[in-house]
């Protein structure tokens, strides 16, 4: 049996011409391929031989959304066009599908017809004004109809729960970076450390299905050090003071969790240096309207108090190992530069950006913005 995983709405971004990976999204699509040994078509056609194609439709997928999550215009019609009728194609001639993090059930998760039938009133509207050909059209209703049998209530699905493995990964929207190969991947997007703290991190762990542990990775913290300690703690001495507590709080939690699961080995990732201010981030990394509190110089103080402070309890309750992130991820040397010679960066930011010793490597990042380490620089190999 020949299996692949695919987006049928928002493609998997392909490598670059040097087979570089920049897309974060792509990520979540490349750890699936690995887990289920089945490799990602990207925006390719489905394979001949394939007769088995789970569905990853993406990061930011809401299945109880009745449509799609993004705006469509002009030619974005006829691309995902193609990539219907590719799915259309093959379910007419018997291939099986299988959804991935979302369950259809008919009611609060529509069938994939259904998603293209609500699309259909905002492009006929688009076409009658001539923004949009009759391409996109074609597909109904005939292929439509055949890519609701493929998807229709009661079509199997898989979440990270159903993946076989005694190994878990635990953190936020950054854990995918630091996934632990074989393991499942418990990703909360938005999570605080503080958060998942006060919670316990059993309650993440029993959703996960894992009747005996035999290796958790833990990684959460960045979001604190981005959002939260400095804009509760403006001065960075009252900062430092937090941030030794806060990892003193992740490390008897940890512990808790291990001796609660008896659980062999456990790892906590380090937080992640951190980039200059300069570079621009999405809104949906946005905290109260500001991409960060505290100035880059400030946190990455700040970082460095958390990370030695893990350091330290690790030297004194050797109850778990630390996993640092590799050096030639930062800045060695300080140096100015325009800019405009920067890509990635804030439109209205003003003055030459002055890159410190430890500073996060723009090129570590997701393209274009994003607070993401880009697929190239994770923890394993997406190959």
């Amino acid at each position: 049996m020949a299996k692949y995983i695919m987006s049928p709405y928002l493609p998997h971004a392909s490598p670059k011409k040097d087979g570089s990976q920049p897309s974060h999204r792509a990520g979540w699509a490349l750890m699936y391929s690995k887990q289920l040994q089945a490799p990602l078509i990207h925006n390719n056609e489905i394979p001949d031989d394939c007769d088995l194609l789970y569905i990853e439709p993406g990061m930011e997928f809401s299945g109880e959304l009745k449509s799609f999550n993004m705006a469509l215009s002009g030619k974005m019609w006829n691309s995902l066009y193609k990539r219907m009728k590719r799915i259309a194609d093959y379910v007419d001639r018997g291939g099986k599908i299988v959804t991935i993090d979302h369950t259809i059930d008919g009611e609060t998760v529509k069938d994939w017809g259904e998603r293209l039938y609500s699309r259909k009133r905002n492009y006929d509207a688009q076409l009658l004004k001539g923004k949009a050909d009759e391409t996109f059209g074609q597909l109904f209703p005939d292929d439509v109809e055949k890519i609701k049998a493929g998807t229709q209530a009661g079509t199997p699905s898989i979440h990270q729960k159903d993946i076989k493995s005694s190994k878990l990964t635990l953190g936020d929207s950054h854990a995918l970076s630091a996934w632990l190969e074989g393991s499942k991947c418990s990703r909360n997007d938005g999570l605080t450390l503080n958060g998942a703290i006060n919670r316990g991190f059993d309650e993440f762990i029993e959703k996960m299905n894992i009747p005996e542990i035999s290796h958790i990775r833990l990684y959460m913290g960045n979001i604190d050090l981005r959002h939260h300690l400095l804009r509760l703690n403006p001065q960075v001495d009252d900062a430092n003071k937090e941030a030794k507590h806060l990892a003193r709080r992740y490390v008897a939690e940890a512990l808790r969790i291990r001796n609660l699961y008896r659980i062999p080995k456990m790892e906590i990732v380090e937080l992640l240096p951190v980039e200059h201010e300069a570079r621009r981030l999405p809104k949906t990394g946005f905290y109260k309207g500001h991409p960060f509190y505290g100035s880059a110089e400030d946190r990455m103080i700040v970082r460095d108090t958390f990370n030695q402070e893990l350091r330290h309890l690790q030297k004194e309750y050797k109850g778990f190992e630390l996993i640092e992130w590799p050096s030639e991820y930062q800045h060695c040397t300080e140096f100015e530069i325009d800019v405009k010679d920067v890509s990635g960066t804030f439109k209205d930011y003003e003055g030459p950006i002055v890159f410190k010793p430890g500073m996060l490597r723009f090129r570590v990042m997701e393209k274009p913005h994003s607070v993401h380490v880009a697929p190239d620089f994770y923890l394993w190999s997406i190959k």
